[in-house]
């Protein structure tokens, strides 16, 4: 499984809500994340693979990355280098199976 981001929009609303878009062999996804809701769902579009943005003066790098483990990407948020959020998708049932916080 190839993942790919096509883009990404913020909104500064009690902290940050967002839509990522990727897509992997077969079909093509969003990923949404609003206050604590964050969920996956189809969509169609085409992709590329990494996306920086900045939120107030923090810079971020999204970027979807197939796992070792197949049918499963990994999303991440990346501040400065570093992890700041990951989550894994699952594509055999369209759920995040996985969410870790930064401290």
């Amino acid at each position: 499984m190839s993942a790919s981001l096509l883009q990404i929009v913020q909104t500064v609303y009690h902290g940050i809500s967002l839509s990522v878009f990727w897509k992997d062999s077969d079909n093509a996804y969003q990923f949404y994340m609003d206050g604590k809701e964050r969920g996956a769902r189809l969509f169609d579009a085409s992709v590329s693979s990494s996306f920086s943005f900045a939120v107030k003066d923090s810079q971020f790098v999204l970027k979807v990355t197939p796992s070792s483990k197949k049918g499963v990407d990994i999303i991440g948020f990346y501040k400065s280098g570093l992890p700041y959020k990951l989550s894994a998708f699952r594509s055999s049932d369209k759920m995040l199976v996985s969410v870790s916080e930064s401290a």
